[in-house]
């Protein structure tokens, strides 16, 4: 069976931008991880009409963050609707972004993902993992590089990378990060949407 993991869901873009463009993910199980709770109904209306396609998804929505670690953290807003972030700064490229604290403060769960992925995904399942998180991307990875008794599992990480902070500097990162994945015989490829 293939699973794909939508981390960073949002509202549901994968599906349009990706999952209904082929790749062979029909029959798949479709997890959508978004720990934003703007994000959720927006989430729901979208799986729900991709759940009577003829894709034949198997679509589970989990309404909390996969991550380095079990716990909860804070979520921030981001000033455009495409994501919130568990950073109150952070860069895509060279644009800064900051986001904004909510007035009653909102926190999210998380999840370990190597624990997650080791807990719903057996050999011989597949997963592909879209990573998108507004800055988290950096401790995900390095916690799944970190565990090789999930590697064999990955058919592909595909990875859009934002800095975090007031500084820009995670660049040289990503790309000791993606030799990494490399030397660990993990797919890893640019999340473009």
């Amino acid at each position: 069976m293939r699973h794909f993991f939508d981390i960073g869901a949002n509202a549901g873009q994968t599906f349009d931008d990706y999952l209904c463009k082929g790749g062979g993910f029909d029959g798949a199980t479709i997890w959508c991880f978004e720990p934003s709770p703007r994000h959720l109904g927006a989430l729901h209306e979208k799986c729900e009409l991709m759940s009577r396609t003829d894709h034949n998804w198997r679509i589970n929505i989990c309404s909390f963050g996969l991550l380095d670690r079990t716990g909860w953290t804070r979520v921030f807003e981001k000033r455009d609707p495409r994501g919130d972030s568990i950073f109150p700064e952070l860069y895509l490229g060279n644009q800064y972004i900051e986001n904004r604290e909510t007035s009653l403060g909102t926190f999210c769960q998380t999840h370990d993902i190597v624990d997650f992925i080791m807990s719903n995904v057996v050999t011989p399942d597949t997963v592909t993992i879209k990573i998108d998180t507004e800055g988290s991307e950096f401790k995900i990875v390095k916690r799944i590089l970190g565990a090789s008794e999930v590697w064999p599992l990955i058919e592909k990480l595909m990875v859009e990378w934002h800095g975090v902070g007031a500084v820009n500097g995670q660049h040289d990162e990503a790309v000791e990060l993606e030799k990494r994945a490399k030397e660990c015989g993990v797919s890893m490829e640019g999340w473009p949407y």
